[in-house]
């Protein structure tokens, strides 16, 4: 993508391909890897800078390579200047950026109200990848939590991108919620070491809900670890002993196994992991894998929702999509 990008735009400025134009391939190419690892393992404001540049490049890039495929079908029919053609590209896609970016920093709250056995206030989070997120943006998000007041807040994993000492002190500010606070894996704390995160979470208030249910206030939340196989949630929820009389949350990070979910007699399933796609058309790509992408639905009795993402993981941007915090409102007086 690197390569396609770069030499497109080569072409229209007419920029021979020397060896400064394999060297700006080469550190374009390799400088997020390399950012990603200092961010996940050292953590620090300066990694934290390298890093927010270097996967910025990466949004920008994406947004570039699907201009210029758009770009590439109109040439087939219509001729353009090249050096006019490169300069239109470029501010489209710089505007696009800035808006992204702009549109990334917004914190929507969406309210979803549910039938319940009690009535309950429940924040969802999700994919808040502190790391990638900024430590300012996750006070924000702290903050508008607490003015909804919940009584728990539960997050579906990706909370951590790395427990560098900035992340650390970063998942130490969890403790100004003023609501207990469940966490469930994601792939992300996979990545990082689930032992390195959960001794990280240990000196905060997050209770780690690690394929286990807890009674909260005459609900059981049911927490499930991420995994990759396909059968991951259904093989844990058969080892837990559920009363069918009970009303049940399970938190369970990606969106799959609704059917599992439903067959156990789950009320309520809350997952996250998609982005909704965080940068268009990229949903697209993420529709093809995932059923269940973003919002809210529905299979015999029991109900899930898709959150698109508290926080963003790489770029701060988003293009069709939004961050999101979901207030869960449980109420009695919704019971059929």
């Amino acid at each position: 993508m690197n390569f396609y990008v770069l030499a497109r735009l080569a072409g229209f400025f007419g920029l021979k391909r020397n060896l400064v134009f394999y060297l700006v391939l080469a550190f374009c190419t390799l400088s997020l890897f390399l950012a990603n690892y200092l961010e996940r393992y050292i953590g620090n404001n300066l990694t934290g800078l390298i890093y927010f540049f270097c996967s910025l490049w990466m949004g920008i890039l994406f947004l570039f390579f699907c201009t210029l495929l758009g770009y590439e079908i109109l040439h087939l029919f219509m001729k353009f200047n090249p050096r006019t053609a490169g300069i239109v590209i470029t501010v489209f896609v710089a505007v696009l950026s800035l808006y992204s970016m702009l549109n990334a920093q917004r914190l929507a709250v969406r309210v979803l109200e549910i039938p319940c056995t009690v009535d309950m206030d429940l924040v969802q989070w999700s994919d808040v990848h502190t790391g990638s997120t900024s430590a300012g943006f996750l006070k924000r998000i702290i903050t508008k939590t607490n003015k909804l007041k919940p009584d728990a807040v539960l997050i579906t994993g990706d909370l951590a991108d790395g427990v560098g000492e900035k992340n650390r002190a970063a998942l130490r500010m969890l403790d100004r919620l003023d609501a207990p606070v469940f966490l469930v894996t994601g792939n992300h704390e996979r990545y990082t070491g689930i032992e390195k995160v959960a001794a990280a979470m240990a000196a905060t208030k997050i209770r780690f809900l690690r394929n286990e249910v807890v009674d909260f206030q005459g609900v059981k939340i049911i927490g499930i670890d991420d995994g990759d196989n396909k059968n991951q949630l259904a093989m844990q929820l058969n080892r837990l002993n559920l009363n069918p009389s009970d009303f049940t949350v399970l938190m369970y990070h990606r969106p799959v196994g609704l059917e599992a979910a439903s067959a156990a007699g789950i009320d309520l399933m809350l997952t996250g992991h998609t982005h909704n796609g965080q940068i268009f058309p990229f949903n697209y790509i993420v529709g093809i894998f995932f059923k269940y992408m973003s919002g809210f639905f529905e299979v015999n009795g029991t109900s899930l929702y898709v959150c698109p993402g508290t926080g963003t993981w790489g770029p701060r941007m988003r293009l069709g999509s939004r961050c999101e915090i979901v207030l869960i409102k449980l109420r009695k007086d919704l019971k059929s």
